[in-house]
């Protein structure tokens, strides 16, 4: 086994997991969310909305109310996060 150098650090992320569709609503209202530099896409059935606030990575997910649906969309997020999640296995 050889050691690998670690790569950077990256900036922490700030994930927000919204369960209940007004709360969401209000979140993209807040934030701007649909207009501010964000970008929105669906995976596995979640939509995500990636951005910058304030110099902070931000991700903002509607879960549904479930907290196994909270738990696979951080799952979700960790994994796109890191990289491990390729436009193939969306």
């Amino acid at each position: 086994l050889s050691a690998q150098p670690a790569s950077a650090p990256k900036a922490p992320l700030i994930a927000i997991l919204n369960a209940y569709p007004p709360e969401m609503e209000a979140m993209i209202q807040a934030f701007d969310l649909k207009g501010s530099g964000f970008s929105s896409e669906v995976v596995r059935g979640f939509r995500f909305y990636r951005g910058e606030l304030e110099g902070r990575q931000v991700v903002v997910v509607e879960t549904g109310m479930s907290p196994v649906n909270a738990a696979m969309a951080l799952q979700l997020t960790l994994l796109i996060r890191a990289n491990l999640l390729s436009d193939q296995t969306l």
